[in-house]
């Protein structure tokens, strides 16, 4: 049982690595506030509720991944283009899309906060603590996705697939304390210029 264990993690290892090799460096995309032109690019911002570790993304067209470390919030500089949250960490390990995660659109010139993402606990708690009925407050779910812990299909196999039990991630609209701590962050945005569009 010993080495079975320690082999599995081996085959951890050796998935952690397959996809850190194929990802982006997080600085080349993480915004600036001294650096905010939007000239070839898009910023995209919002933030995380559950007990969250940072998100990897993946750009549709390039298949590029890039991982972003935060306990809280994230935001990014990136190329115009359609990504997809390819990854979640938590304190159990990667939580990966059951079959399709959540997906943004970043478009040249735009500032967008696209959604908190929660798990249906901590979404209730957060609806506690606003002082509204969980039962009303579940209507500012935006978008719902089913996500598990990241598994190979076989030892040593880069191939991972989420496994039992599966989570719902939803995307709620927390915008009035993000937009606020976003903008204390890079002053130097224009808060006019800044749009929703949330990730589905």
């Amino acid at each position: 049982m010993k080495l079975f264990y320690k082999v599995w993690a081996i085959g951890i290892l050796c998935s952690s690595l397959i996809l850190t090799a194929c990802a982006g460096s997080p600085e080349t995309y993480r915004l600036r506030s001294t650096d905010v032109s939007l000239s070839e690019s898009g910023i995209i911002f919002g933030s995380m509720l559950n007990d969250n570790r940072g998100i990897r993304i993946r750009n549709l067209r390039t298949r590029e991944e890039i991982p972003y470390n935060s306990a809280s919030y994230f935001e990014m500089k990136l190329p115009p283009g359609t990504y997809e949250i390819v990854a979640f960490g938590d304190r159990n390990g990667n939580l990966i899309p059951n079959e399709n995660g959540f997906h943004f659109e970043v478009e040249t010139g735009k500032i967008k906060y696209i959604g908190t993402i929660t798990t249906a606990y901590n979404f209730s708690l957060h609806l506690e603590e606003k002082g509204i009925d969980p039962n009303l407050g579940f209507t500012e779910i935006k978008s719902i996705k089913e996500y598990g812990h990241e598994r190979p299909v076989k030892l040593f196999s880069s191939v991972t697939v989420a496994s039992d039990p599966l989570f719902d991630l939803a995307i709620i609209d927390n915008s009035e304390t993000v937009l606020s701590d976003f903008i204390k962050r890079n002053p130097n945005i224009n808060i006019s210029e800044i749009v929703t569009d949330y990730m589905q």
